[in-house]
Protein backbone atom coordinates (compact mmCIF):
# COMPACT_ATOMS: atom_id res chain seq x y z
CA UNK A 1 0.00 0.00 0.00
CA UNK A 2 3.08 2.43 1.17
CA UNK A 3 6.45 1.92 -0.06
CA UNK A 4 7.22 2.65 3.58
CA UNK A 5 9.38 -0.23 5.77
CA UNK A 6 6.65 -2.28 8.57
CA UNK A 7 8.45 -0.10 11.20
CA UNK A 8 10.12 3.55 11.43
CA UNK A 9 12.74 4.87 13.05
CA UNK A 10 12.17 4.88 16.56
CA UNK A 11 9.17 5.47 18.68
CA UNK A 12 6.88 7.38 16.06
CA UNK A 13 4.46 9.60 18.55
CA UNK A 14 5.99 12.53 18.17
CA UNK A 15 6.20 12.29 13.94
CA UNK A 16 3.14 10.89 13.19
CA UNK A 17 1.73 13.55 15.72
CA UNK A 18 3.19 16.51 13.62
CA UNK A 19 1.58 14.00 10.43
CA UNK A 20 -2.05 14.65 11.82
CA UNK A 21 -1.97 18.07 12.46
CA UNK A 22 0.03 18.74 8.55
CA UNK A 23 -3.33 16.51 7.42
CA UNK A 24 -5.42 18.91 10.01
CA UNK A 25 -6.86 15.86 11.57
CA UNK A 26 -8.94 17.62 14.37
CA UNK A 27 -7.78 15.16 17.25
CA UNK A 28 -10.24 16.99 20.02
CA UNK A 29 -13.07 15.53 18.00
CA UNK A 30 -10.78 11.87 17.12
CA UNK A 31 -10.69 11.31 21.06
CA UNK A 32 -14.30 12.53 21.68
CA UNK A 33 -15.69 9.97 19.26
CA UNK A 34 -13.29 7.13 19.54
CA UNK A 35 -12.50 4.05 21.57
CA UNK A 36 -9.92 1.50 21.08
CA UNK A 37 -9.24 -2.00 21.12
CA UNK A 38 -6.24 -3.60 22.40
CA UNK A 39 -5.26 -7.12 23.41
CA UNK A 40 -3.23 -10.10 22.13
CA UNK A 41 -6.44 -11.90 20.54
CA UNK A 42 -9.56 -11.01 19.64
CA UNK A 43 -9.04 -7.87 18.92
CA UNK A 44 -10.58 -8.01 15.04
CA UNK A 45 -13.94 -9.52 16.66
CA UNK A 46 -14.33 -7.11 19.49
CA UNK A 47 -13.89 -4.13 17.24
CA UNK A 48 -16.29 -5.38 14.47
CA UNK A 49 -18.93 -5.96 17.53
CA UNK A 50 -18.29 -2.84 19.11
CA UNK A 51 -18.71 -0.94 15.16
CA UNK A 52 -21.58 -2.87 14.47
CA UNK A 53 -23.28 -1.98 18.10
CA UNK A 54 -22.69 1.99 17.11
CA UNK A 55 -24.20 1.25 13.05
CA UNK A 56 -27.10 -0.25 15.03
CA UNK A 57 -27.44 2.65 17.33
CA UNK A 58 -27.80 4.68 14.39
CA UNK A 59 -24.20 6.50 14.32
CA UNK A 60 -21.77 7.03 11.18
CA UNK A 61 -19.47 4.48 12.05
CA UNK A 62 -15.89 4.40 11.32
CA UNK A 63 -13.81 1.26 11.95
CA UNK A 64 -9.95 0.78 11.24
CA UNK A 65 -8.65 -2.93 11.75
CA UNK A 66 -5.70 -4.67 10.62
CA UNK A 67 -5.25 -7.18 8.70
CA UNK A 68 -7.06 -7.84 6.07
CA UNK A 69 -8.31 -11.15 3.85
CA UNK A 70 -8.89 -10.18 0.28
CA UNK A 71 -8.97 -6.43 0.10
CA UNK A 72 -6.73 -3.60 1.49
CA UNK A 73 -9.80 -1.95 1.64
CA UNK A 74 -11.08 -3.72 4.37
CA UNK A 75 -9.38 -2.68 7.12
CA UNK A 76 -10.61 0.58 6.82
CA UNK A 77 -14.61 0.87 6.74
CA UNK A 78 -17.55 2.91 7.12
CA UNK A 79 -20.60 1.98 8.07
CA UNK A 80 -19.97 -1.32 7.19
CA UNK A 81 -18.56 0.12 3.20
CA UNK A 82 -15.30 -0.26 2.81
CA UNK A 83 -13.04 2.85 2.03
CA UNK A 84 -13.36 3.02 -2.00
CA UNK A 85 -10.31 2.56 -4.80
CA UNK A 86 -10.94 6.48 -5.55
CA UNK A 87 -10.80 7.47 -1.94
CA UNK A 88 -7.63 5.24 -1.00
CA UNK A 89 -5.60 6.51 -3.84
CA UNK A 90 -6.37 10.07 -3.55
CA UNK A 91 -5.39 10.21 0.55
CA UNK A 92 -2.79 7.89 0.04
CA UNK A 93 -1.35 10.44 -2.06
CA UNK A 94 -1.79 13.34 -0.09
CA UNK A 95 -0.12 11.39 3.12
CA UNK A 96 2.41 10.48 0.90
CA UNK A 97 3.44 14.14 0.07
CA UNK A 98 2.82 15.14 4.00
CA UNK A 99 4.99 12.20 4.97
CA UNK A 100 8.16 13.36 2.35
CA UNK A 101 8.21 16.84 3.64
CA UNK A 102 8.35 15.99 7.47
CA UNK A 103 10.91 13.05 6.45
CA UNK A 104 13.18 15.33 4.72
CA UNK A 105 13.07 17.98 7.46
CA UNK A 106 13.26 15.75 10.49
CA UNK A 107 15.72 12.97 9.27
CA UNK A 108 12.69 10.47 10.22
CA UNK A 109 11.26 7.50 8.10
CA UNK A 110 7.86 6.45 8.81
CA UNK A 111 6.48 3.04 8.91
CA UNK A 112 3.24 1.66 6.86
CA UNK A 113 1.08 0.98 9.74
CA UNK A 114 1.46 4.98 10.91
CA UNK A 115 0.63 6.08 7.78
CA UNK A 116 -2.63 3.71 7.56
CA UNK A 117 -3.60 4.92 10.43
CA UNK A 118 -3.53 8.59 10.10
CA UNK A 119 -5.17 7.64 6.28
CA UNK A 120 -7.95 6.01 8.42
CA UNK A 121 -8.16 9.55 11.01
CA UNK A 122 -8.59 11.49 7.62
CA UNK A 123 -11.65 9.29 6.18
CA UNK A 124 -13.38 9.12 9.05
CA UNK A 125 -13.30 13.26 9.38
CA UNK A 126 -13.75 13.33 5.59
CA UNK A 127 -16.57 10.92 6.25
CA UNK A 128 -18.30 12.88 9.10
CA UNK A 129 -17.82 9.64 11.50
CA UNK A 130 -19.79 10.47 14.83
CA UNK A 131 -18.29 7.16 16.43
CA UNK A 132 -14.66 5.54 15.32
CA UNK A 133 -13.96 1.83 16.65
CA UNK A 134 -9.70 1.95 16.42
CA UNK A 135 -7.52 -1.61 16.69
CA UNK A 136 -4.48 -1.35 17.95
CA UNK A 137 -1.31 -2.65 15.82
CA UNK A 138 0.92 -4.23 18.17
CA UNK A 139 1.15 -2.83 22.43
CA UNK A 140 -0.35 -0.03 23.45
CA UNK A 141 2.68 2.43 24.30
CA UNK A 142 4.15 3.31 21.65
CA UNK A 143 1.53 2.12 19.30
CA UNK A 144 -0.50 5.07 16.75
CA UNK A 145 -3.44 4.42 18.84
CA UNK A 146 -2.10 5.54 21.45
CA UNK A 147 -2.95 8.91 20.21
CA UNK A 148 -6.56 8.64 19.57
CA UNK A 149 -6.48 9.74 23.45
CA UNK A 150 -9.28 7.43 24.16
CA UNK A 151 -10.91 7.75 27.30
CA UNK A 152 -12.30 3.87 26.83
CA UNK A 153 -10.43 1.23 25.85
CA UNK A 154 -9.80 -2.35 26.23
CA UNK A 155 -7.26 -5.33 26.57
CA UNK A 156 -9.39 -8.11 24.84
CA UNK A 157 -6.69 -10.86 26.60
CA UNK A 158 -3.29 -10.88 27.28
CA UNK A 159 -0.55 -13.49 25.79
CA UNK A 160 3.41 -13.85 24.65
CA UNK A 161 3.91 -12.18 21.62
CA UNK A 162 6.11 -9.27 20.33
CA UNK A 163 7.87 -10.08 23.62
CA UNK A 164 11.13 -7.86 21.82
CA UNK A 165 8.56 -5.06 21.52
CA UNK A 166 6.72 -5.43 24.24
CA UNK A 167 8.81 -7.22 26.94
CA UNK A 168 9.13 -10.99 28.36
CA UNK A 169 6.07 -11.11 31.13
CA UNK A 170 2.58 -10.70 30.84
CA UNK A 171 2.75 -8.15 33.39
CA UNK A 172 5.04 -5.72 31.03
CA UNK A 173 2.75 -6.90 27.86
CA UNK A 174 -0.62 -5.93 29.78
CA UNK A 175 0.72 -2.41 31.28
CA UNK A 176 1.84 -1.78 27.30
CA UNK A 177 -1.30 -2.22 25.82
CA UNK A 178 -2.94 -0.69 28.90
CA UNK A 179 -0.89 2.91 27.68
CA UNK A 180 -3.64 3.15 24.71
CA UNK A 181 -5.85 4.57 27.36
CA UNK A 182 -5.35 8.47 28.16
CA UNK A 183 -5.55 9.57 31.59
CA UNK A 184 -8.93 9.90 33.39
CA UNK A 185 -10.17 7.00 31.12
CA UNK A 186 -11.37 3.35 31.86
CA UNK A 187 -9.95 0.18 30.52
CA UNK A 188 -11.72 -3.22 30.35
CA UNK A 189 -10.01 -6.05 30.90
CA UNK A 190 -10.99 -9.90 29.25
CA UNK A 191 -10.95 -12.65 31.36
CA UNK A 192 -7.77 -13.70 31.29
CA UNK A 193 -6.44 -10.66 32.77
CA UNK A 194 -7.96 -11.49 35.72
CA UNK A 195 -4.78 -12.62 37.35
CA UNK A 196 -2.85 -9.60 36.77
CA UNK A 197 -5.57 -7.58 38.40
CA UNK A 198 -3.55 -6.34 41.69
CA UNK A 199 -0.80 -5.15 39.71
CA UNK A 200 -2.92 -3.33 36.65
CA UNK A 201 -4.91 -2.07 38.95
CA UNK A 202 -1.60 -0.18 40.62
CA UNK A 203 -0.57 0.51 37.56
CA UNK A 204 -3.16 2.63 36.39
CA UNK A 205 -4.15 4.21 39.79
CA UNK A 206 -1.97 7.15 39.90
CA UNK A 207 -2.83 7.90 36.30
CA UNK A 208 -6.48 8.02 37.61
CA UNK A 209 -7.41 5.44 35.04
CA UNK A 210 -10.58 2.96 35.97
CA UNK A 211 -9.95 -1.18 35.30
CA UNK A 212 -13.16 -3.51 34.84
CA UNK A 213 -12.72 -7.23 34.89
CA UNK A 214 -15.06 -9.51 32.54
CA UNK A 215 -16.70 -11.60 35.08
CA UNK A 216 -16.46 -9.41 37.47
CA UNK A 217 -18.28 -5.57 37.49
CA UNK A 218 -19.14 -6.73 34.45
CA UNK A 219 -21.14 -9.64 34.62
CA UNK A 220 -21.37 -12.99 31.83
CA UNK A 221 -24.24 -15.88 32.42
CA UNK A 222 -26.73 -18.11 30.77
CA UNK A 223 -23.98 -18.76 28.15
CA UNK A 224 -25.34 -21.75 25.04
CA UNK A 225 -24.01 -22.27 21.61
CA UNK A 226 -25.45 -24.70 18.72
CA UNK A 227 -23.58 -24.96 15.54
CA UNK A 228 -25.52 -21.34 14.00
CA UNK A 229 -24.77 -18.99 17.01
CA UNK A 230 -24.38 -18.54 20.38
CA UNK A 231 -26.33 -16.74 23.37
CA UNK A 232 -25.49 -14.92 26.89
CA UNK A 233 -26.94 -12.63 29.65
CA UNK A 234 -25.39 -9.55 30.12
CA UNK A 235 -24.90 -6.99 33.43
CA UNK A 236 -23.28 -3.74 33.62
CA UNK A 237 -23.62 -0.37 35.21
CA UNK A 238 -27.59 -0.74 35.52
CA UNK A 239 -27.85 -2.34 32.03
CA UNK A 240 -29.09 -6.15 31.99
CA UNK A 241 -29.47 -7.71 28.30
CA UNK A 242 -30.64 -10.96 28.81
CA UNK A 243 -30.32 -13.55 25.96
CA UNK A 244 -28.51 -11.61 23.86
CA UNK A 245 -27.66 -13.79 20.42
CA UNK A 246 -24.57 -13.48 18.11
CA UNK A 247 -23.23 -15.99 14.70
CA UNK A 248 -19.48 -15.68 15.71
CA UNK A 249 -18.31 -19.07 17.05
CA UNK A 250 -16.39 -19.94 19.83
CA UNK A 251 -16.25 -19.71 24.02
CA UNK A 252 -13.82 -16.59 23.54
CA UNK A 253 -16.71 -14.39 21.53
CA UNK A 254 -18.18 -14.31 25.08
CA UNK A 255 -15.19 -11.94 26.29
CA UNK A 256 -14.98 -9.96 23.42
CA UNK A 257 -18.90 -9.56 22.54
CA UNK A 258 -19.17 -8.39 26.40
CA UNK A 259 -15.94 -6.27 25.92
CA UNK A 260 -17.30 -4.36 23.28
CA UNK A 261 -20.88 -3.51 24.91
CA UNK A 262 -19.32 -2.35 27.29
CA UNK A 263 -17.04 -0.35 25.70
CA UNK A 264 -19.78 1.21 23.79
CA UNK A 265 -21.90 2.00 27.03
CA UNK A 266 -18.93 3.56 28.76
CA UNK A 267 -18.30 5.89 25.68
CA UNK A 268 -22.42 6.87 25.03
CA UNK A 269 -22.58 7.49 28.68
CA UNK A 270 -19.78 9.96 28.43
CA UNK A 271 -20.43 11.06 24.84
CA UNK A 272 -24.36 11.23 25.24
CA UNK A 273 -25.58 11.03 28.78
CA UNK A 274 -28.97 10.07 29.58
CA UNK A 275 -29.87 8.36 26.37
CA UNK A 276 -33.04 6.09 26.45
CA UNK A 277 -32.29 2.20 27.59
CA UNK A 278 -34.64 1.01 25.12
CA UNK A 279 -33.31 2.32 22.11
CA UNK A 280 -29.38 0.83 23.71
CA UNK A 281 -30.55 -2.43 24.40
CA UNK A 282 -31.61 -2.69 20.58
CA UNK A 283 -29.03 -1.44 19.46
CA UNK A 284 -26.68 -4.06 21.51
CA UNK A 285 -29.24 -6.66 20.35
CA UNK A 286 -29.08 -5.92 16.39
CA UNK A 287 -25.29 -4.87 16.85
CA UNK A 288 -23.84 -8.35 18.49
CA UNK A 289 -26.64 -10.73 16.26
CA UNK A 290 -25.83 -8.89 12.98
CA UNK A 291 -21.70 -8.92 12.63
CA UNK A 292 -19.86 -11.22 10.31
CA UNK A 293 -16.22 -11.61 11.25
CA UNK A 294 -14.54 -13.98 8.01
CA UNK A 295 -12.14 -15.70 9.21
CA UNK A 296 -12.78 -16.29 12.65
CA UNK A 297 -14.37 -19.69 13.86
CA UNK A 298 -15.85 -19.52 10.54
CA UNK A 299 -17.48 -22.31 8.95
CA UNK A 300 -17.51 -22.72 5.54
CA UNK A 301 -18.71 -26.14 4.74
CA UNK A 302 -21.07 -28.25 6.74
CA UNK A 303 -20.35 -32.11 4.82
CA UNK A 304 -17.53 -32.35 5.97
CA UNK A 305 -17.49 -29.65 8.76
CA UNK A 306 -14.72 -27.32 7.72
CA UNK A 307 -13.92 -24.44 9.67
CA UNK A 308 -11.06 -21.53 9.42
CA UNK A 309 -9.11 -19.18 11.78
CA UNK A 310 -7.01 -17.39 11.06
CA UNK A 311 -6.79 -15.79 14.30
CA UNK A 312 -3.49 -16.01 16.93
CA UNK A 313 -3.62 -19.12 19.41
CA UNK A 314 -1.60 -19.27 22.69
CA UNK A 315 -1.46 -21.92 24.64
CA UNK A 316 -5.52 -22.76 25.51
CA UNK A 317 -5.94 -22.04 22.56
CA UNK A 318 -4.06 -24.52 20.88
CA UNK A 319 -5.36 -27.04 23.29
CA UNK A 320 -8.96 -25.96 23.21
CA UNK A 321 -8.38 -26.59 19.24
CA UNK A 322 -7.35 -30.00 19.49
CA UNK A 323 -9.70 -31.29 21.66
CA UNK A 324 -12.46 -30.07 19.90
CA UNK A 325 -10.88 -31.45 16.69
CA UNK A 326 -12.20 -34.96 15.45
CA UNK A 327 -9.31 -35.49 13.03
CA UNK A 328 -5.27 -34.68 13.64
CA UNK A 329 -4.24 -31.33 13.44
CA UNK A 330 -0.65 -29.76 12.72
CA UNK A 331 1.49 -27.55 14.50
CA UNK A 332 2.89 -26.16 11.46
CA UNK A 333 6.24 -24.48 12.04
CA UNK A 334 7.81 -24.37 15.88
CA UNK A 335 9.94 -26.81 18.32
CA UNK A 336 9.86 -27.23 21.81
CA UNK A 337 9.47 -24.98 24.33
CA UNK A 338 11.45 -27.35 26.58
CA UNK A 339 14.48 -26.79 24.69
CA UNK A 340 13.99 -22.95 23.97
CA UNK A 341 12.17 -20.74 25.47
CA UNK A 342 10.78 -18.84 22.89
CA UNK A 343 6.77 -17.81 22.80
CA UNK A 344 6.21 -19.54 19.49
CA UNK A 345 7.44 -22.69 20.96
CA UNK A 346 5.18 -25.81 22.18
CA UNK A 347 4.89 -26.90 26.00
CA UNK A 348 4.99 -30.85 26.29
CA UNK A 349 1.37 -30.33 27.28
CA UNK A 350 1.20 -29.18 23.93
CA UNK A 351 3.16 -31.74 22.27
CA UNK A 352 1.19 -34.46 24.05
CA UNK A 353 -2.06 -33.42 23.12
CA UNK A 354 -1.35 -32.96 19.75
CA UNK A 355 0.11 -36.82 19.69
CA UNK A 356 -3.08 -38.15 21.63
CA UNK A 357 -4.87 -36.67 18.30
CA UNK A 358 -2.49 -38.40 15.91
CA UNK A 359 -1.54 -34.96 14.97
CA UNK A 360 2.25 -33.65 13.32
CA UNK A 361 4.50 -31.05 14.91
CA UNK A 362 6.92 -29.62 12.28
CA UNK A 363 10.49 -28.72 13.23
CA UNK A 364 11.24 -25.72 12.18
CA UNK A 365 15.26 -24.70 10.94
CA UNK A 366 14.44 -20.73 11.94
CA UNK A 367 17.39 -20.26 14.41
CA UNK A 368 14.83 -18.10 16.82
CA UNK A 369 13.10 -21.51 17.60
CA UNK A 370 15.64 -23.74 17.74
CA UNK A 371 18.10 -22.38 20.72
CA UNK A 372 18.60 -19.78 22.43
CA UNK A 373 22.46 -19.07 21.47
CA UNK A 374 22.80 -16.99 18.47
CA UNK A 375 23.78 -19.20 15.88
CA UNK A 376 22.44 -22.70 16.45
CA UNK A 377 23.51 -25.70 14.69
CA UNK A 378 22.13 -29.10 13.21
CA UNK A 379 22.68 -30.56 16.53
CA UNK A 380 20.45 -28.33 18.27
CA UNK A 381 17.72 -28.82 15.97
CA UNK A 382 18.27 -32.73 15.48
CA UNK A 383 17.90 -32.46 19.52
CA UNK A 384 14.47 -31.24 18.81
CA UNK A 385 13.70 -34.22 17.14
CA UNK A 386 14.62 -36.60 20.08
CA UNK A 387 13.18 -34.69 22.29
CA UNK A 388 9.24 -35.43 20.82
CA UNK A 389 10.32 -38.75 19.68
CA UNK A 390 11.30 -39.37 23.33
CA UNK A 391 8.28 -37.70 24.02
CA UNK A 392 5.57 -39.47 22.54
CA UNK A 393 7.51 -41.35 19.41
CA UNK A 394 8.21 -40.51 16.28
CA UNK A 395 4.80 -40.77 14.33
CA UNK A 396 4.14 -37.67 15.57
CA UNK A 397 6.85 -34.94 14.20
CA UNK A 398 8.01 -33.78 10.82
CA UNK A 399 9.54 -30.73 9.25
CA UNK A 400 8.17 -27.17 9.28
CA UNK A 401 10.55 -25.08 7.13
CA UNK A 402 9.10 -21.84 7.58
CA UNK A 403 10.60 -21.27 4.34
CA UNK A 404 8.14 -19.97 1.39
CA UNK A 405 10.44 -18.73 -1.24
CA UNK A 406 14.26 -19.53 -0.14
CA UNK A 407 16.33 -22.41 -1.51
CA UNK A 408 13.60 -23.17 -4.54
CA UNK A 409 15.11 -23.17 -8.31
CA UNK A 410 16.50 -19.76 -9.29
CA UNK A 411 17.01 -18.71 -5.84
CA UNK A 412 19.64 -18.08 -3.61
CA UNK A 413 19.73 -19.73 -0.17
CA UNK A 414 18.41 -16.39 1.79
CA UNK A 415 16.05 -14.81 -0.36
CA UNK A 416 13.43 -15.30 1.48
CA UNK A 417 15.24 -13.04 4.21
CA UNK A 418 16.30 -10.73 1.71
CA UNK A 419 12.84 -9.86 0.86
CA UNK A 420 12.36 -9.10 4.92
CA UNK A 421 14.70 -5.80 4.27
CA UNK A 422 11.88 -3.80 2.92
CA UNK A 423 9.37 -4.74 5.68
CA UNK A 424 11.18 -4.27 8.45
CA UNK A 425 13.55 -1.25 7.02
CA UNK A 426 17.12 -1.34 6.30
CA UNK A 427 18.47 -0.50 9.87
CA UNK A 428 16.50 -3.04 11.42
CA UNK A 429 17.06 -6.05 9.01
CA UNK A 430 20.49 -5.40 9.77
CA UNK A 431 20.20 -5.36 13.29
CA UNK A 432 18.76 -8.55 12.99
CA UNK A 433 20.76 -10.15 10.17
CA UNK A 434 23.94 -9.23 12.38
CA UNK A 435 22.56 -10.99 15.61
CA UNK A 436 20.49 -14.34 14.30
CA UNK A 437 21.07 -15.14 10.61
CA UNK A 438 17.33 -16.61 9.91
CA UNK A 439 17.64 -20.14 9.36
CA UNK A 440 21.00 -22.97 10.52
CA UNK A 441 23.27 -23.13 8.30
CA UNK A 442 23.23 -26.86 7.74
CA UNK A 443 19.64 -26.45 6.44
CA UNK A 444 19.12 -22.80 5.16
CA UNK A 445 17.24 -24.13 1.89
CA UNK A 446 15.13 -27.36 1.41
CA UNK A 447 17.36 -29.15 -0.69
CA UNK A 448 20.06 -29.59 2.17
CA UNK A 449 17.06 -31.75 4.52
CA UNK A 450 19.09 -34.68 3.42
CA UNK A 451 21.48 -33.41 6.70
CA UNK A 452 18.77 -34.01 9.29
CA UNK A 453 18.19 -37.85 8.09
CA UNK A 454 22.00 -38.44 8.08
CA UNK A 455 22.05 -36.88 11.29
CA UNK A 456 19.52 -38.75 12.83
CA UNK A 457 21.22 -41.52 11.13
CA UNK A 458 24.12 -41.26 12.80
CA UNK A 459 21.96 -40.77 16.12
CA UNK A 460 20.97 -44.42 15.53
CA UNK A 461 16.89 -43.41 14.20
CA UNK A 462 15.18 -45.99 12.31
CA UNK A 463 15.21 -45.31 8.47
CA UNK A 464 11.43 -46.15 8.40
CA UNK A 465 11.36 -43.36 11.12
CA UNK A 466 13.66 -41.27 9.64
CA UNK A 467 11.30 -41.82 6.21
CA UNK A 468 8.63 -40.47 8.51
CA UNK A 469 9.87 -37.20 9.40
CA UNK A 470 10.54 -36.58 6.02
CA UNK A 471 7.14 -36.85 4.68
CA UNK A 472 5.29 -39.70 5.93
CA UNK A 473 4.00 -38.64 9.07
CA UNK A 474 2.42 -35.60 7.20
CA UNK A 475 0.79 -37.90 4.41
CA UNK A 476 -0.56 -39.66 6.82
CA UNK A 477 -2.65 -36.51 8.39
CA UNK A 478 -3.33 -34.76 5.28
CA UNK A 479 -5.16 -38.77 4.21
CA UNK A 480 -7.08 -38.85 7.24
CA UNK A 481 -8.39 -34.83 7.44
CA UNK A 482 -9.26 -35.08 3.68
CA UNK A 483 -10.90 -38.31 3.08
CA UNK A 484 -14.64 -38.04 3.27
Amino acid sequence: MFDLPKYGDGVCLARLAELLDVLSVDRARLQRSSVVVTGSNGKGSTAAFCAGIGDAYGLRTGLFTSPHLYRFNERITVDGAEIGDDDLARLRSRIESAIAAISQRSGEKFGAFEALFALACLHFQESRCEFMVFEAGIGGRYDPVRLVGALATCVTSVDYEHVELLGHSLELIASDKSDACAAGGTIIYGENCAGLRPHLIEYNRYREVASLFVRDQIGISGESASASGQRFDFEFGGHAFRSLEMHLLGSFQFNNASIAVTLFLLWLQRARPGEDTGRIEAAVRSGLREVIWPGRLEIIQQDPLTIVDVGHTGYQSTLDAVEVSAKPIVYSHTNCKALCDHPRNKTDDQIKALARKGGVIGLSCFNWFVSDRPRSTLDDLLNHFDHVAKLVGPDYVGIGSDFSVAGWPGREPDAEWESHRKIYGEREWKALKGRFPPYIDEVNNPQRYRTIASGLQKRGWATNDIAKILGLNFMRVYQQVLQP
